[in-house]
């Protein structure tokens, strides 16, 4: 890394560096942050155990396209129904985006606990 900002000081000075340290440090924290992050079956799991709810089930919806390029759609269920749909090239793929799907439902109560929305107005 040294020698890469040193290489962009000499050939464009501190004006041409400056973006060039920027664009790593920016990138070290993204792929930190992105190891630290949970998948979201996982956080989707957590958080409804955190309600005294039971795991999510995951069910295929719909498949489609030929074998070499075939897709998957899931609904991720739990005991309140159908809690969230996502489409994937794989099973796992689909149902890691039923799951984020159904995280976006999930609103933080006052008291920091999660919480599932309400679809009543």
């Amino acid at each position: 890394m040294e020698a890469l900002l040193a290489a962009a000081y000499l050939s464009g000075g501190l004006e041409q560096a400056r973006p060039v340290a920027s664009e790593i440090v920016e990138s070290g924290l993204a792929a930190l942050e992105r190891m630290g992050a949970r998948d979201p079956k996982s956080e989707l799991q957590e958080r409804l155990q955190a309600l005294g709810e039971p795991a999510p089930t995951y069910e295929i919806v719909e498949t489609g396209g030929p074998a070499h390029e075939r897709w998957f759609r899931v609904r991720v269920v739990g005991t309140a129904g159908g809690l969230g749909e996502g489409q994937g090239r794989s099973k796992r793929a689909a149902e890691q985006a039923a799951a984020a799907s159904a995280l976006e439902q999930l609103v933080p109560p006052s008291d920091n606990a999660p919480a599932l929305a309400s679809e009543d107005p």
